[in-house]
């Protein structure tokens, strides 16, 4: 049996633009969204080849008390932790649900799919890598961002982050030291995407992104009408 812990973090109290989680788009709060392509990617690892010997679990990991508790519970199970130490957040729900891995999502990425999780996760265990992610090297948008990290590399994330600024931002120090040509002691896979979008941003931090979230949004829904005049329609 593989366990495995996707978790999304989020919060209520973001600096650049307040309640974001809530932000509607298309009828669904931001933070909806997210958890809808997790839940998806879940049930498809589920009754992927792998059936029968992976579980997975949904988890939104926020700060102590943040009122977002109330928004989602009815969805999936919350966790609560220290608000700014949210390595700390991924560290203890891994360790509360026994997880041989767990995925990073942050909860700001309104149009991650499904299906890049999932690929992110499979390579993962097909590989047997302690870090799989699409952020070392982007060919994929940013606010496609998934990071799939083993329980070796969150000890060796423990252990070794020590600023706050490396807890907060959970993964950085493998990034940094990378950077640096300090490479940590763990198995690491990259995953590429066809084509190289890495110019473009979809994750939601201001008022003006999530305005060209809604944009997108309405545009997408005005062609998956116009489509349907022609036939069916697959995504």
């Amino acid at each position: 049996m593989i366990n495995v812990l996707i978790g999304i973090q989020a919060r209520t109290n973001s600096t650049r633009l307040p309640a974001k989680s809530y932000k509607d788009i298309g009828g669904a709060s931001l933070i909806h969204r997210v958890i809808d392509q997790c839940l998806r990617a879940a049930t498809w690892m589920m009754k992927s080849d792998y059936e029968n010997i992976i579980k997975t679990k949904v988890v939104v990991l926020i700060p102590n008390d943040d009122p977002l508790r109330k928004h989602i519970e009815h969805r999936v199970e919350v966790f609560e932790g220290h608000e700014t130490d949210v390595l700390s957040r991924y560290i203890k729900g891994s360790k509360n649900f026994g997880a041989d891995y767990t995925v990073r999502i942050t909860g700001d990425c309104a149009w991650i799919t499904s299906k890049i999780i999932a690929k992110g996760l499979r390579d993962a265990i097909i590989k047997k890598a302690d870090y799989t992610s699409n952020v070392l090297v982007r060919t994929y948008m940013e606010g496609y961002d998934t990071e799939v990290l083993s329980k070796k590399c969150l000890k060796w994330l423990d252990e070794n982050a020590k600023t706050d600024y490396e807890r907060e931002h959970v993964t950085i120090k493998i990034v940094n030291d990378i950077e640096k040509g300090l490479m940590p002691d763990l198995k690491l896979h990259t995953i590429l995407n066809d084509y190289d979008l890495s110019h473009i941003k979809t994750s939601i931090d201001t008022q003006e992104e999530y305005e060209s979230s809604l944009a997108l949004h309405n545009s997408l829904k005005q062609k998956k009408y116009l489509a349907s005049r022609y036939g069916s329609i697959s995504n």
